[in-house]
Protein backbone atom coordinates (compact mmCIF):
# COMPACT_ATOMS: atom_id res chain seq x y z
CA UNK A 1 0.00 0.00 0.00
CA UNK A 2 2.89 2.38 0.97
CA UNK A 3 4.72 1.72 -2.13
CA UNK A 4 1.32 2.38 -4.58
CA UNK A 5 1.00 5.75 -2.72
CA UNK A 6 5.06 6.26 -3.13
CA UNK A 7 4.63 5.85 -7.11
CA UNK A 8 2.01 8.40 -7.38
CA UNK A 9 4.71 11.37 -6.08
CA UNK A 10 6.89 11.23 -9.61
CA UNK A 11 3.28 11.52 -11.11
CA UNK A 12 2.33 14.11 -9.16
CA UNK A 13 6.03 16.17 -9.93
CA UNK A 14 5.10 15.24 -13.60
CA UNK A 15 1.97 17.24 -13.27
CA UNK A 16 3.33 20.12 -11.18
CA UNK A 17 6.17 20.62 -13.73
CA UNK A 18 3.44 20.84 -16.68
CA UNK A 19 1.67 23.62 -14.87
CA UNK A 20 4.45 25.02 -13.55
CA UNK A 21 2.77 25.32 -10.30
CA UNK A 22 4.80 24.56 -6.78
CA UNK A 23 2.06 23.68 -5.23
CA UNK A 24 1.81 19.64 -6.63
CA UNK A 25 5.11 19.37 -5.67
CA UNK A 26 4.77 19.92 -2.08
CA UNK A 27 2.37 17.45 -2.32
CA UNK A 28 4.71 15.09 -3.58
CA UNK A 29 7.04 15.89 -1.69
CA UNK A 30 4.99 15.31 1.40
CA UNK A 31 3.71 12.08 -0.04
CA UNK A 32 8.27 11.04 -0.16
CA UNK A 33 8.70 11.86 3.45
CA UNK A 34 5.58 10.15 4.56
CA UNK A 35 6.43 7.34 2.66
CA UNK A 36 9.56 7.00 3.52
CA UNK A 37 8.80 7.44 7.36
CA UNK A 38 6.48 4.03 7.01
CA UNK A 39 9.06 2.23 4.95
CA UNK A 40 11.50 2.52 7.39
CA UNK A 41 10.76 0.35 9.70
CA UNK A 42 9.09 -2.40 7.29
CA UNK A 43 12.51 -2.56 6.39
CA UNK A 44 14.07 -2.71 9.18
CA UNK A 45 16.15 0.13 8.99
CA UNK A 46 17.41 2.09 12.12
CA UNK A 47 14.96 4.84 12.49
CA UNK A 48 18.13 6.74 12.91
CA UNK A 49 19.31 6.81 9.68
CA UNK A 50 15.76 8.24 8.49
CA UNK A 51 16.43 11.19 11.16
CA UNK A 52 20.23 11.31 8.59
CA UNK A 53 17.96 11.04 5.10
CA UNK A 54 15.97 13.72 6.40
CA UNK A 55 18.75 15.82 6.91
CA UNK A 56 20.72 14.79 3.98
CA UNK A 57 17.51 15.45 1.45
CA UNK A 58 16.15 18.65 3.27
CA UNK A 59 19.66 19.97 3.10
CA UNK A 60 19.91 19.15 -0.86
CA UNK A 61 16.22 20.46 -1.44
CA UNK A 62 17.16 24.07 0.17
CA UNK A 63 20.34 24.41 -1.49
CA UNK A 64 18.56 23.39 -4.83
CA UNK A 65 15.39 25.73 -4.50
CA UNK A 66 17.66 28.95 -2.80
CA UNK A 67 16.78 31.04 -6.31
CA UNK A 68 12.91 30.51 -6.05
CA UNK A 69 12.67 30.97 -2.25
CA UNK A 70 10.83 34.63 -1.52
CA UNK A 71 9.07 36.09 1.10
CA UNK A 72 6.02 33.41 1.82
CA UNK A 73 3.04 36.25 0.65
CA UNK A 74 1.36 33.74 -2.38
CA UNK A 75 0.55 29.94 -2.37
CA UNK A 76 3.57 29.36 -4.60
CA UNK A 77 6.30 30.88 -2.57
CA UNK A 78 4.73 29.01 0.41
CA UNK A 79 4.72 25.90 -1.35
CA UNK A 80 8.73 26.90 -1.97
CA UNK A 81 9.39 27.70 1.45
CA UNK A 82 7.97 24.30 2.71
CA UNK A 83 9.59 22.64 0.22
CA UNK A 84 13.22 23.95 1.54
CA UNK A 85 12.66 23.53 5.35
CA UNK A 86 10.23 20.42 5.54
CA UNK A 87 13.00 17.81 5.59
CA UNK A 88 15.02 19.96 7.57
CA UNK A 89 12.80 20.66 10.39
CA UNK A 90 11.77 16.98 10.34
CA UNK A 91 15.28 15.50 11.11
CA UNK A 92 15.52 16.71 14.59
CA UNK A 93 11.93 15.73 15.31
CA UNK A 94 12.76 11.68 13.51
CA UNK A 95 15.86 11.49 15.63
CA UNK A 96 14.20 11.96 18.69
CA UNK A 97 11.10 10.48 18.18
CA UNK A 98 13.74 7.47 17.54
CA UNK A 99 15.81 8.19 20.54
CA UNK A 100 12.43 7.94 22.63
CA UNK A 101 11.30 4.36 21.00
CA UNK A 102 15.26 3.31 22.01
CA UNK A 103 14.88 4.43 25.61
CA UNK A 104 12.08 2.29 25.91
CA UNK A 105 13.98 -0.93 24.85
CA UNK A 106 17.42 -0.40 26.72
CA UNK A 107 18.59 0.13 29.79
CA UNK A 108 21.13 2.41 28.21
CA UNK A 109 21.90 6.60 29.01
CA UNK A 110 20.08 8.44 26.33
CA UNK A 111 23.58 10.27 26.08
CA UNK A 112 25.49 6.98 25.22
CA UNK A 113 23.10 5.74 22.26
CA UNK A 114 23.51 6.96 18.44
CA UNK A 115 20.06 8.21 18.49
CA UNK A 116 21.20 10.97 20.73
CA UNK A 117 24.10 12.08 18.73
CA UNK A 118 22.00 11.69 15.80
CA UNK A 119 19.38 14.48 17.28
CA UNK A 120 22.79 16.72 17.92
CA UNK A 121 24.24 16.32 14.16
CA UNK A 122 20.60 16.85 12.77
CA UNK A 123 20.53 20.27 14.26
CA UNK A 124 23.56 21.46 12.29
CA UNK A 125 22.42 21.40 9.09
CA UNK A 126 19.16 23.28 10.08
CA UNK A 127 21.14 26.12 11.89
CA UNK A 128 23.44 26.82 8.74
CA UNK A 129 20.35 26.88 7.17
CA UNK A 130 18.45 29.55 8.64
CA UNK A 131 21.69 31.51 9.49
CA UNK A 132 22.36 31.37 5.43
CA UNK A 133 18.73 32.51 4.75
CA UNK A 134 19.28 35.30 7.36
CA UNK A 135 21.98 36.41 5.30
CA UNK A 136 20.41 36.01 1.79
CA UNK A 137 17.37 37.98 2.73
CA UNK A 138 19.03 40.93 5.03
CA UNK A 139 17.13 39.98 8.09
CA UNK A 140 20.61 40.54 10.89
CA UNK A 141 18.24 39.04 14.21
CA UNK A 142 17.93 35.34 12.04
CA UNK A 143 21.34 35.20 13.72
CA UNK A 144 19.77 34.52 17.12
CA UNK A 145 17.96 31.22 16.19
CA UNK A 146 20.56 29.61 14.79
CA UNK A 147 23.12 30.14 17.19
CA UNK A 148 20.58 29.23 19.82
CA UNK A 149 20.15 25.84 17.70
CA UNK A 150 24.35 25.97 17.55
CA UNK A 151 24.53 25.84 21.16
CA UNK A 152 21.75 23.36 21.47
CA UNK A 153 23.76 20.90 19.54
CA UNK A 154 26.84 21.56 21.54
CA UNK A 155 25.04 21.42 25.19
CA UNK A 156 23.86 17.61 23.21
CA UNK A 157 27.51 16.71 22.46
CA UNK A 158 28.76 17.83 26.36
CA UNK A 159 26.23 15.49 27.08
CA UNK A 160 27.49 12.67 24.93
CA UNK A 161 30.95 13.41 27.03
CA UNK A 162 29.34 12.38 30.29
CA UNK A 163 30.30 15.33 32.97
CA UNK A 164 29.90 14.55 36.22
CA UNK A 165 29.31 18.70 37.44
CA UNK A 166 26.77 20.63 35.80
CA UNK A 167 28.14 23.63 35.11
CA UNK A 168 29.71 21.74 32.29
CA UNK A 169 26.07 22.64 30.71
CA UNK A 170 25.52 26.03 32.54
CA UNK A 171 28.28 27.78 32.01
CA UNK A 172 28.65 27.76 28.46
CA UNK A 173 24.18 28.04 28.05
CA UNK A 174 25.28 31.24 30.33
CA UNK A 175 28.47 32.96 28.98
CA UNK A 176 26.25 32.82 25.44
CA UNK A 177 22.78 34.34 27.22
CA UNK A 178 25.39 37.04 28.55
CA UNK A 179 26.80 37.37 25.05
CA UNK A 180 23.20 37.19 23.27
CA UNK A 181 22.05 40.04 26.13
CA UNK A 182 25.16 42.38 25.01
CA UNK A 183 25.17 42.25 21.33
CA UNK A 184 21.07 42.44 20.97
CA UNK A 185 18.32 44.74 21.48
CA UNK A 186 14.30 44.24 20.87
CA UNK A 187 12.33 46.58 19.60
CA UNK A 188 9.61 46.02 22.44
CA UNK A 189 10.75 46.68 25.65
CA UNK A 190 9.70 44.06 28.86
CA UNK A 191 9.24 47.32 31.57
CA UNK A 192 10.40 51.12 31.56
CA UNK A 193 13.30 49.68 33.71
CA UNK A 194 13.82 46.36 31.77
CA UNK A 195 14.50 45.21 28.64
CA UNK A 196 14.47 41.93 26.78
CA UNK A 197 18.01 42.19 26.39
CA UNK A 198 18.86 43.08 29.82
CA UNK A 199 16.83 39.84 31.20
CA UNK A 200 19.06 38.06 28.93
CA UNK A 201 21.76 39.29 30.94
CA UNK A 202 20.03 38.70 34.37
CA UNK A 203 19.58 35.28 32.99
CA UNK A 204 23.04 34.75 32.08
CA UNK A 205 24.63 36.10 35.36
CA UNK A 206 22.62 34.08 37.52
CA UNK A 207 23.31 30.96 35.08
CA UNK A 208 26.77 31.50 36.10
CA UNK A 209 26.97 31.77 39.27
CA UNK A 210 24.06 30.05 40.86
CA UNK A 211 25.34 26.13 40.63
CA UNK A 212 28.85 27.57 41.92
CA UNK A 213 27.12 29.74 44.74
CA UNK A 214 25.27 26.15 45.61
CA UNK A 215 28.41 23.47 45.41
CA UNK A 216 30.03 26.44 47.87
CA UNK A 217 27.68 25.02 50.45
CA UNK A 218 28.74 21.15 49.93
CA UNK A 219 31.93 19.99 52.05
CA UNK A 220 35.18 21.10 50.87
CA UNK A 221 32.94 23.82 48.51
CA UNK A 222 34.98 26.99 49.98
CA UNK A 223 37.29 27.33 47.41
CA UNK A 224 34.31 27.82 44.50
CA UNK A 225 34.41 31.52 46.77
CA UNK A 226 37.63 32.75 44.86
CA UNK A 227 35.76 31.42 41.37
CA UNK A 228 32.77 33.79 42.01
CA UNK A 229 34.89 36.36 43.28
CA UNK A 230 36.46 36.84 40.05
CA UNK A 231 33.23 36.53 38.05
CA UNK A 232 31.89 39.20 39.83
CA UNK A 233 35.32 41.04 39.16
CA UNK A 234 34.97 40.27 35.12
CA UNK A 235 30.99 40.95 35.37
CA UNK A 236 31.31 44.36 37.11
CA UNK A 237 34.16 45.68 34.36
CA UNK A 238 32.28 44.47 31.54
CA UNK A 239 29.37 46.56 33.23
CA UNK A 240 31.10 49.82 33.81
CA UNK A 241 32.64 49.29 30.07
CA UNK A 242 29.41 48.79 28.16
CA UNK A 243 26.98 49.99 30.43
CA UNK A 244 25.17 46.86 30.93
CA UNK A 245 23.65 48.64 34.19
CA UNK A 246 21.89 44.86 35.44
CA UNK A 247 25.19 43.39 35.03
CA UNK A 248 26.40 45.38 36.99
CA UNK A 249 23.97 44.34 39.94
CA UNK A 250 24.69 41.30 39.16
CA UNK A 251 28.10 41.52 40.12
CA UNK A 252 27.31 43.68 43.51
CA UNK A 253 25.09 40.65 44.70
CA UNK A 254 28.09 38.44 43.25
CA UNK A 255 30.05 39.16 45.24
CA UNK A 256 27.94 40.14 48.48
CA UNK A 257 26.95 37.33 48.56
CA UNK A 258 30.33 35.61 48.81
CA UNK A 259 31.33 37.44 51.37
CA UNK A 260 28.19 36.61 53.62
CA UNK A 261 28.55 32.88 52.21
CA UNK A 262 31.98 33.11 54.44
CA UNK A 263 30.48 34.95 57.22
CA UNK A 264 27.87 32.29 58.16
CA UNK A 265 29.47 29.21 56.35
CA UNK A 266 32.79 29.25 57.86
CA UNK A 267 32.17 27.59 61.38
CA UNK A 268 31.30 23.91 59.23
CA UNK A 269 33.79 24.37 56.91
CA UNK A 270 36.93 26.15 58.18
CA UNK A 271 38.86 25.74 54.63
CA UNK A 272 39.34 29.68 54.19
CA UNK A 273 38.83 31.74 57.24
CA UNK A 274 35.61 33.89 56.43
CA UNK A 275 37.74 37.26 57.35
CA UNK A 276 40.28 36.42 54.60
CA UNK A 277 37.15 36.67 51.92
CA UNK A 278 35.32 39.75 53.48
CA UNK A 279 38.91 41.29 53.26
CA UNK A 280 39.54 40.20 49.40
CA UNK A 281 35.87 41.45 48.56
CA UNK A 282 36.42 44.63 50.34
CA UNK A 283 40.00 45.64 49.49
CA UNK A 284 38.94 44.57 45.22
CA UNK A 285 35.81 46.97 45.25
CA UNK A 286 38.11 49.45 47.31
CA UNK A 287 40.78 48.95 44.37
CA UNK A 288 38.24 49.00 41.20
CA UNK A 289 37.07 52.50 43.36
CA UNK A 290 39.95 54.31 44.08
CA UNK A 291 41.66 53.35 40.01
CA UNK A 292 37.93 54.86 38.59
CA UNK A 293 38.56 57.60 40.93
CA UNK A 294 42.24 58.53 40.41
CA UNK A 295 42.45 57.79 36.93
CA UNK A 296 38.63 59.49 36.14
CA UNK A 297 39.59 60.93 33.08
CA UNK A 298 41.63 58.00 31.36
CA UNK A 299 39.03 55.54 32.37
CA UNK A 300 36.01 57.97 30.64
CA UNK A 301 38.02 58.35 27.62
CA UNK A 302 38.48 54.71 27.25
CA UNK A 303 34.73 53.58 28.24
CA UNK A 304 33.32 55.88 26.04
CA UNK A 305 35.96 54.89 23.29
CA UNK A 306 34.82 51.68 23.90
CA UNK A 307 30.94 52.09 24.05
CA UNK A 308 31.04 54.11 20.94
CA UNK A 309 32.66 51.08 19.09
CA UNK A 310 30.52 48.55 20.72
CA UNK A 311 27.08 50.69 19.87
CA UNK A 312 27.38 51.03 15.89
CA UNK A 313 24.77 50.26 14.86
CA UNK A 314 25.04 51.92 11.27
CA UNK A 315 28.50 51.07 10.54
CA UNK A 316 29.16 47.67 8.57
CA UNK A 317 30.04 45.13 10.59
CA UNK A 318 27.95 46.76 13.67
CA UNK A 319 28.17 44.78 16.95
CA UNK A 320 24.86 45.24 17.73
CA UNK A 321 21.73 43.74 16.21
CA UNK A 322 18.87 45.97 17.08
CA UNK A 323 14.56 45.48 16.65
CA UNK A 324 14.80 42.45 17.13
CA UNK A 325 11.59 40.91 17.56
CA UNK A 326 11.38 39.14 21.40
CA UNK A 327 10.05 36.02 20.24
CA UNK A 328 13.49 35.86 18.17
CA UNK A 329 15.65 37.51 21.29
CA UNK A 330 13.77 34.67 23.77
CA UNK A 331 15.27 31.61 21.23
CA UNK A 332 18.50 32.10 23.22
CA UNK A 333 17.16 30.38 26.56
CA UNK A 334 16.41 27.23 24.27
CA UNK A 335 19.57 25.65 25.25
CA UNK A 336 19.22 27.01 29.00
CA UNK A 337 15.82 25.18 29.39
CA UNK A 338 17.28 21.96 28.17
CA UNK A 339 20.00 21.74 30.68
CA UNK A 340 17.99 19.45 33.34
CA UNK A 341 17.19 16.84 30.82
CA UNK A 342 20.85 16.80 29.26
CA UNK A 343 21.92 16.55 33.26
CA UNK A 344 19.52 13.27 33.36
CA UNK A 345 20.62 12.01 30.38
CA UNK A 346 24.26 12.14 31.06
Amino acid sequence: LVLSVLLLAPLIALESFRLRRWEPALLAWAVVLASAAALWPAWGWPLWTLAAWYSLAGAAAFLALTPWRRAPASPAARAVQGLSWSGLALAPLAALVALDLRLGSTGAGAASLVEFRMLAASLLPLAAAVAYEGRRLGIRWAVLPSSALLMLALELAIATTGPGNVQAYTVPAALYLAAVGLLARSSEPLSSHLGWHELLQLAGAALLVLPQAEQGFDPGGARWGLVLLLEGLALLAVSMALGARWLGVSAVVTLSGVALRFLWVTRVDPAVPYWVMLAAVGFLLLGVGLTVLLHREWWDRRRLRLAAWWRREDAPGGRLVVDVPAAALLTALLPVLAVPGLAEAA
